[in-house]
């Protein structure tokens, strides 16, 4: 259970980079269409975007999921540079937030 909601939150920070990505692509004017569609498949790009603001949520829940475990001495039983990649999504995402 615990390596599914690594992948998880592994992804939903992966959607929030590339929601940002999008964002900052239409706010820069590149489209030059008449719509402001960053993808050509609009439930695609609804997807990745409710994926991405929900990863703040997720990587919380993710550390104190993590934290628990790591109180009660349960090994972990993923590779701790995933847990590094989601701590420092955090710290980002936290920031793009908050300020």
């Amino acid at each position: 259970m615990m390596r599914f909601f690594t992948k998880f939150a592994f992804i939903c920070n992966l959607c929030f980079l590339s929601c940002i990505a999008m964002r900052y692509w239409e706010k820069s004017g590149y489209i030059h269409s008449d719509s402001l569609e960053g993808l050509g498949f609009q439930p695609l790009q609804s997807s990745i975007i409710i994926l991405g603001y929900s990863a703040v949520l997720v990587n919380l829940i993710f550390f104190a999921v993590f934290a628990w475990r790591k109180l009660w001495g349960k090994d972990d039983p993923n590779p701790i540079f995933i847990f590094y990649l989601n701590m420092c999504s955090l710290f980002f995402q936290l920031y793009y937030f908050l300020f």
